[in-house]
């Protein structure tokens, strides 16, 4: 866990747990020997990724940012992906209860199997005083997928905040809340989005899947999970602009802990500093 303090606001970096994926998917086309250096695989070729969450207190209440993979009960899907969760709001200040806006960059499982819970009769969802904040395209995507995309999106993790919540669906880059921007990223899906913070010293990044690890840094290294790797490629150059300017740190999601710093550019090489 990381706390840092704005003018404004604070932010705490924290994990929700870990789970393992595939070396080789999370790094496309990049040659195993190359990826292999900077984050090691186990035997199984899987390597460790955190979910590292984002929440935001200000003015505004309580923000959460994506919601990791809490929810998930699903026996098989958890032992395939190695998934360890852990109490998000054990070492917080707050409860459930105290969330007063979540974010959710995309519907995966990863980013969204915490946003809902099984009461014991029903779905229902978990930060009950919160309004959820969702892409349109995102949405239409996940409760209309494809066969390639069906077995990363998990309906009960995202169709109870609709039912029995409060959502609000966004299109185009907004500000949906004071100095918070929500903002298209498209590529891994085509609903992708990040999450913009702007304090009136600092500019703020939550890169959820542009950017999953500060291994991915280097602008060709895209994971092939990416449905879209040419798009994601094309996200990237766009907004690498904005993040290399002064004072611009950036948060990562799948760091095995949670890491934010600052990317830089060394020639044609980018490449992350704390």
């Amino acid at each position: 866990m990381k706390k840092y303090n704005f003018e404004n606001f604070s932010i705490t970096h924290f994990s929700s747990g870990t789970l393992s994926l595939d070396g080789g998917a999370m790094f496309g086309v990049v040659p195993k020997k190359l990826w292999n250096r900077v984050y090691p695989c186990d035997e199984s070729n899987r390597i460790t990724l955190g979910m590292n969450l984002l929440l935001i207190k200000g003015a505004q209440g309580n923000i959460l940012v994506d919601t990791g993979c809490l929810g998930i009960k699903n026996q098989k899907l958890k032992k395939i992906y190695k998934i360890e969760n852990k109490d998000p709001f054990k070492n917080l200040d707050i409860n459930e209860n105290d969330i007063n806006h979540v974010i959710l960059t995309h519907l995966h499982f990863d980013h969204t199997g915490g946003s809902t819970v099984f009461d014991g009769k029903e779905w229902v969802p978990r930060f009950k005083n919160a309004t959820y904040w969702i892409g349109k395209k995102e949405w239409e995507r996940a409760t209309d997928p494809n066969e390639r995309e069906s077995g990363s999106y998990y309906p009960e993790t995202f169709l109870p905040i609709l039912e029995k919540g409060n959502v609000e669906f966004v299109e185009g880059d907004k500000e949906i809340l004071q100095n918070i921007f929500f903002i298209e990223a498209p590529g891994h899906t085509p609903g992708h989005r990040i999450v913009k913070i702007q304090d009136e010293k600092m500019t703020l990044y939550y890169l959820a899947d542009l950017i999953p690890t500060t291994k991915h840094i280097p602008i060709p290294w895209i994971m092939a999970y990416d449905l879209e790797p040419l798009l994601t490629l094309k996200t990237r150059k766009k907004l690498y602009k904005e993040f290399l300017k002064k004072d611009t740190r950036v948060f990562f999601e799948h760091d095995e802990h949670p890491t934010s710093g600052f990317i830089k550019q060394e020639g044609e090489m980018f490449v992350f500093c704390e």
